[in-house]
């Protein structure tokens, strides 16, 4: 749990929940969900899939072309990491889908495979962009970027082929995952998704500054004051825990939405559809 008493220090700022937030960019996502035979173990074996140091996880300061407008919003894309970001024009704030400082870990979209006691972590930067296999396409609202992760470079064990639009309406910023047939090869037919994480740096920051802060449902919900807020990580299970899968024990979110207030900006994100089955 993030610590409220402690400083910063060189954590970033993470993506976090908003309840009945109006601010001024507004963030809708689309979630989803694969369910199947998994193993709930503390015995989990992690197989690494490498990591291709800090060129793919950090936002270059230059490269991102404009693809789109709508209202006081504007949407970049930069070709060489596959990363978006939005631009909040009355504020002149841009909000990164990976972060400028850099770093090894953040990505666009981030997937866990799991077989048995076998899981399989992947990310759009180190199994897709890295290896060359990350295509997109502009559209009239936006970007479609296909990331076909794969667990290695040379007959990859795992494979995941995911499609995300990102794209403006109404003033708005969408980020949409095309759901059908994500797991294209696994080593058996037990193998499935268990976690599909959009966009889970988007804003991300190495330091806060006075007035910067999230907002979470907490409860009756709660405000985090970032200049004073420790590391840590917080998670929330959207609506409660789910029989279905056995898993029990979480914090426990009243509404799929989040928001965060930085360098005199704010977003609101709000989850349009999956939310039963997502994790804030």
């Amino acid at each position: 749990m993030t610590k409220r008493n402690e400083p910063m220090n060189n954590t970033y700022i993470r993506r976090a929940i908003a309840l009945f937030v109006m601010l001024s960019a507004m963030l809708s996502l689309c979630s989803c969900s694969v369910r199947g035979n998994v193993t709930y173990s503390d015995d989990i074996k992690k197989v690494s899939t490498g990591n291709s140091g800090t060129e793919y996880h950090t936002a270059p300061a230059d490269g991102y072309e404009q693809y789109s407008s709508s209202g006081l919003l504007k949407l970049f894309f930069d070709k060489k990491t596959c990363s978006i970001a939005v631009q909040d024009t009355s504020k002149g704030k841009i909000w990164y889908s990976i972060p400028q400082d850099e770093n090894t870990k953040a990505g666009v979209v981030q997937v866990t495979v799991r077989g048995g006691n076998t899981e399989y972590v992947l990310n759009s930067q180190d199994n897709s962009v890295a290896y060359k296999t990350a295509t997109y396409k502009k559209t009239s609202k936006g970007v479609d970027v296909t990331y076909v992760m794969c667990s290695s470079k040379n007959d990859p064990a795992v494979k995941v082929r995911l499609k995300v639009s990102f794209y403006l309406s109404d003033g708005s910023f969408y980020a949409n995952v095309k759901c059908a047939s994500l797991l294209t090869k696994a080593p058996d037919k037990d193998y499935v998704i268990t976690k599909l994480s959009l966009l889970p740096y988007f804003g991300a920051e190495k330091t806060a500054a006075s007035g910067d802060f999230l907002m979470i449902p907490d409860g009756c919900g709660a405000i985090i004051h970032l200049d004073a807020a420790g590391s840590g990580n917080y998670s929330l299970k959207t609506y409660g825990d789910d029989a279905g899968t056995g898993e029990s024990g979480y914090k426990t979110a009243l509404t799929g939405a989040f928001g965060c207030r930085s360098s005199g900006s704010e977003f609101a994100a709000v989850i349009t559809d999956g939310d039963a089955v997502s994790d804030i």
